[in-house]
């Protein structure tokens, strides 16, 4: 009976769900969809899903649907059955910024509301490379942090590479140019410079210390020379000799006796400064040594002063030389053929032992040299001037007195402007001591030259004379003393000359 009753109740409760599905299922529901703002409503039958939809609102992004009586998160695949109100939830709309540091440090990634300003970030490493701000992917002006982003976007750092140079101070070595690099990289070693005298040892500091080329160059720096002596200097002080060059000799080595000449002078030896023994030449040289000539007067060569001539046959014909000494072995020295003049100028003429004479002239840009070996009585050389053997003998003293010949002077020669006869006037005015003036006066133009000095060789009147007041350099015009008469074979243009004296009322004699 029991189980007959349960039969019973579990039919009658079937028919009731039955009956209530039925009613449900033709029953329609609504869901309200709250933006905050907007609404939007929905009707659908009971008992059936509703759809879901992404809702749009300015500066925000959607994040979910809720229940307005429960707040919890709806879930459109749960059936509705009865009326529901759904909210939507909003929050601000963010952007990222990220940073790419090329190969530099890595610099964190920003992300903040949509239309604020990214933060400068501190910059990034990227070993001995200078950062040089942030750009946006294919733009080529920095990124501007005082604007607002409305994107994500990925800002890429830029690198500039940073160069420094390395300069070499030799300390009187041979040049050495600098070099350039970049920041933390070696540079090769350049060539080792040279000096002479020494030895390279190495590159170093500023500090001091050693540069080596294997390590990385992190700044500009001038690098100095160290050098180490491998010869010294031995300097000579010829003491009114002819100039004697140094000489360079290796460490150990030995210097050679060198040659110095002096007017009227025996040199006896070279002597350290302060020493009274004569240097020895055989020993050998360790560090620099100071050489000092000592000299000593010879009477050997008394009666070399004056005028010597010569003449001899050579390639270019019959040659004439005129050699004139002063006392203090300074000389005019010319050397002249039948057309020409070889060589006419100062010269400077030294002794060497007891009867070695030598005549240093210059033979247009080239010094040259005679020796000529002195008996007491002559000259005599196995190489002149055309490489010839030559005689030069002395020319008697003058026969006359040159103080005689004071006074005015005054005539005129034709010399020859380039095949145009041309009158020249002269005028030579001599005072007692030796000085005076020489003018003379070529189409109506008038030049005045200086006499600094004159004197008698033979019957020779040899004037010097100079083209200005402190000229270093003077010139010499001779005149044979022919009674009242100067001729001169070869006056200022090469042209004949012969003066008169003038008498006391300015007027020629004879």
């Amino acid at each position: 009976m029991n189980r007959k009753f349960i039969l019973i109740l579990l039919s009658v409760v079937a028919a009731i769900a039955l009956l209530v599905f039925a009613v449900a299922c033709g029953r329609t529901v609504t869901v309200t969809f709250d933006e905050g703002g907007a609404t939007k409503t929905v009707s659908v039958k009971s008992g059936s899903v509703v759809q879901d939809y992404t809702p749009q609102k300015d500066g925000y992004e959607f994040s979910c649907w809720t229940e307005k009586e429960s707040g919890a998160e709806f879930d459109f695949s749960q059936p509705i059955t009865e009326d529901v109100t759904l909210v939507a939830v909003w929050q601000y709309a963010r952007v990222t910024v990220r940073f790419d540091s090329a190969g530099g440090t890595a610099v964190p990634f920003q992300t903040f509301d949509k239309g604020g300003c990214a933060s400068l970030p501190e910059a990034p490493q990227n070993g001995y490379k200078a950062f040089a701000g942030w750009y946006r992917q294919g733009e080529d002006e920095p990124f501007d942090f005082s604007l607002p982003v409305f994107e994500s976007l990925t800002l890429v750092a830029k690198w500039e590479t940073i160069r420094v140079a390395v300069y070499f101070d030799s300390d009187g070595g041979s040049v050495v140019p600098a070099r350039i690099a970049e920041k933390g990289e070696c540079i090769a070693a350049p060539p080792a410079p040279k000096k002479e005298g020494f030895d390279f040892v190495c590159w170093r500091k500023e500090d001091g210390e050693e540069f080596s080329f294997e390590e990385p160059v992190l700044s500009s720096m001038t690098l100095k020379a160290e050098w180490r002596v491998n010869s010294f200097r031995v300097c000579f002080d010829a003491a009114g000799g002819t100039e004697t060059e140094s000489q360079l000799v290796e460490k150990g080595g030995k210097a050679v006796f060198p040659e110095s000449y002096r007017f009227g002078y025996v040199l006896l030896g070279w002597y350290e400064e302060g020493s009274e023994t004569l240097f020895d030449f055989e020993k050998g040289i360790y560090e620099n040594v100071f050489l000092c000539a000592r000299w000593e007067a010879t009477d050997a060569f008394e009666g070399l002063c004056g005028e010597w001539t010569g003449r001899s046959a050579t390639e270019k014909g019959d040659v004439r030389y005129c050699l004139l000494i002063d006392g203090d072995g300074g000389a005019v020295f010319s050397v002249t053929g039948d057309d020409c003049a070889f060589s006419d100028g100062e010269a400077e003429v030294f002794t060497y032992g007891e009867n070695r004479v030598i005549v240093s002239f210059k033979d247009g840009e080239q010094t040259r040299r005679i020796d000529f070996v002195w008996d007491g009585i002559g000259l005599s050389s196995q190489k002149a001037f055309f490489d010839e053997t030559l005689e030069l003998e002395k020319t008697p003293d003058a026969l006359f007195d040159p103080a005689e010949l004071a006074g005015v002077w005054k005539g005129v020669a034709q010399a020859d402007f380039f095949g145009e006869t041309v009158e020249v006037s002269y005028v030579l005015d001599i005072t007692f001591d030796g000085k005076g003036v020489l003018t003379y006066e070529a189409r109506e133009s008038e030049t005045e030259l200086l006499i600094v000095g004159f004197y008698a060789k033979d019957n020779l009147l040899v004037v010097e004379y100079v083209y200005f007041q402190g000229a270093q350099t003077s010139y010499f015009i001779s005149f044979r003393v022919d009674g009242d008469r100067l001729i001169c074979d070869s006056a200022i243009f090469g042209e004949t000359l012969v003066l008169k004296r003038e008498d006391a009322d300015g007027e020629g004699t004879g």
